[in-house]
């Protein structure tokens, strides 16, 4: 039914939303998870359902409330603030605190110089990590790469074993703050499509014509800083994300048998477009 799955969209969308201010990653994947529920639900409804004129542009301007760029770096200066509590005493478990409680066998004064090194250790890298959220999203791929050079001249030392762990975990919310992101954008573009479709009794030749009556402008791909792609089909079309990889697979899903989310374009796909050429 196109009026109960609008009403679970509009609750999906409120969740993203209310969970926007929350500092902690947890809350934010839920926000991605969310999103991506949105997006699937959205394209299988306009391929199954058709939705009528009003319906998709009521559900294109709930998604233009959603604002996804810029979660990462608000929940790393949480995490960073987690370090302040960790120099307050507050020890986390793991290998640290097990070193940790080693050294303050051998010396009360060594385990607390030790944890807070690794206290302010945190807080520094937390820093450089959110540094990076300052870049363009298409950026911060080399930003990260530089940092790991970084990284890898402490091994050896103490501090190397945290930043071996919690870098990767940190850097790839950026990731998933891109994937979240495209799937937003390419579901906005899709459905803007679907109105001029409606409105010229065509599909468009190139998102272009869309602006500035349908959208602002095009948006840009978050993994490569380029225009979303667009490809007409025989009875559709879809618009596209290069995703991870940076391949562009011409609005592809990954080959058979290689689910793997890292692969493959992100795609938002009309299969057929035909219904929505009738202004009705």
């Amino acid at each position: 039914d196109a009026d109960e799955l609008e009403a679970t969209l509009k609750d999906s969308v409120l969740l993203v939303e209310a969970l926007k201010k929350d500092p902690v990653h947890a809350s934010q994947y839920i926000r991605v998870a969310a999103h991506t529920i949105v997006h699937n639900e959205i394209e299988y409804a306009v391929n199954a359902v058709v939705l009528r004129g009003d319906r998709v542009a009521r559900l294109n301007d709930l998604l233009r409330t959603i604002k996804l760029d810029g979660m990462t770096k608000y929940t790393l200066v949480g995490e960073r603030c987690m370090s302040d509590l960790n120099n307050l005493g507050w020890r986390w478990p793991g290998l640290h605190h097990r070193i940790n409680d080693v050294l303050s066998r051998v010396s009360p004064r060594l385990g607390d110089v030790a944890h807070r090194m690794w206290a302010a250790n945190m807080f520094l890298t937390c820093t450089d990590i959110i540094s990076i959220g300052d870049l363009p999203s298409w950026e911060r791929p080399a930003a990260v790469e530089h940092l790991w050079g970084e990284i890898g001249e402490k091994k050896g030392t103490i501090l190397h074993d945290f930043d071996r762990t919690m870098t990767p975990a940190m850097t790839r919310y950026y990731v998933e703050e891109n994937r979240a992101i495209a799937n937003l954008d390419t579901t906005i573009v899709a459905l803007s499509t679907l109105q001029y479709a409606r409105k010229m009794r065509e599909c468009p030749e190139s998102l272009a014509v869309l602006v500035p009556e349908f959208i602002e402008s095009v948006p840009l791909d978050p993994f490569d800083g380029n225009p979303l792609r667009y490809r007409r089909t025989d009875t559709g079309f879809v618009v596209y994300s290069l995703g991870d990889d940076l391949d562009d697979d011409g609005g592809n899903p990954p080959p058979k048998g290689k689910m793997n989310l890292r692969l493959g374009d992100i795609v938002f796909r009309v299969i057929d477009a035909t219904p929505y050429l009738r202004n009705n």
